[in-house]
């Protein structure tokens, strides 16, 4: 069904396309798909084509059909392709090593609203021990995971969670709390502002993403740039954040023993939520990883790539 849509989707996207790209100097477009028609119409709105690629783009191109051919159609064409995290990038190029020199890096940032958040927040002795997720509400987030993972908890330490985000899996999530019994201790908010998003942060302990994929998650950014522990899966991109910041701890995907282990242990007081916090914050600042220095590299591509289309263009 996914596949007989994608005709109609992809005429539609082209038409507009054509039409906004006679007003702009550079197309930029988003996952391989996109990447693909600003290709494919490239013979008429004749503007370069810059590509961001954020993750799952790489796996749905792995299997043949009409993924793949949109992937490769986008990786030929575009001037630059983007990936939002090491990981991504450096998949791309073993995948395409006569492509390496158009391959590139740009991480996305995080908001200053982020970085404003108030340091100190309160004492995880004070009760209720407060844990946060944010995410669509889709099978790969993990969501029943860490649901799971709550109810097997052995700890004593009063308990809350708060759940920002919609999705399908809304009705299934918010019925296997209550099978759980755990009902009464999550709080499900739906979309929130990003100003609200901040103020949560700065009201809560520890943020969790229990992920089965993710390119390279803007919402780590966030919580790291608000100075807020997290607590995550061993996945590409996330792992790079968490990792090398020592921002917090992962787990295995879809663990749910290990993630109550972890879970109890933190609320316990046996991790130094503070310790991680500082360092996600004091990294995010150390690589300068806000909107604003994002926006610089990408204008710089812009430009090489609009320098380079007008040398070789007919």
């Amino acid at each position: 069904m996914l596949y007989g849509l994608l005709p109609p989707f992809l005429s539609s996207m082209a038409l507009s396309l054509i039409k906004l790209a006679k007003r702009n100097d550079i197309i930029h477009a988003h996952w391989s798909a996109c990447g693909a028609v600003a290709i494919l119409t490239q013979p008429i709105h004749r503007k370069p084509v810059v590509t961001t690629l954020r993750g799952s783009d790489i796996h749905k191109a792995k299997k043949l059909g009409p993924f793949s051919w949109l992937h490769n159609k986008s990786l030929k064409g575009s001037s630059f392709t983007i990936g939002v995290s090491q990981a991504i990038t450096n998949e791309l190029k073993r995948q395409n090593p006569d492509m390496t020199e158009k391959i590139k890096f740009v991480s996305d940032g995080a908001d200053d609203v982020f970085y404003a958040v108030p340091r100190n927040r309160q004492s995880v002795s004070v009760s209720p021990f407060k844990l946060l997720f944010i995410g669509s509400l889709i099978p790969r987030k993990g969501l029943d995971v860490l649901l799971k993972a709550l109810a097997i908890s052995k700890t004593d330490f009063p308990w809350m969670l708060t759940v920002v985000g919609s999705g399908p899996e809304k009705g299934y999530l918010s019925s296997l709390a209550a099978i759980l019994g755990i009902d009464a201790n999550v709080h499900f908010l739906g979309n929130v502002s990003p100003a609200q998003i901040a103020e949560l942060m700065g009201d809560h302990h520890l943020f969790i993403l229990p992920s089965y994929l993710e390119g390279r998650p803007s919402v780590v950014h966030e919580a790291m740039a608000a100075a807020m522990p997290v607590l995550a899966t061993d996945i590409d991109g996330t792992r790079e954040l968490v990792t090398n910041s020592e921002a917090g701890w992962l787990v295995p995907p879809g663990a749910e023993n290990a993630l109550s282990i972890a879970l109890d242990d933190i609320i316990k007081g046996k991790r130094d939520l503070k310790a991680a916090g500082l360092a996600g914050r004091k990294w995010m600042l150390e690589h300068e990883l806000t909107w604003n220095n994002t926006a610089k590299q990408y204008n710089q591509l812009y430009e090489e790539a609009i320098q380079s289309f007008k040398r070789t263009k007919p």
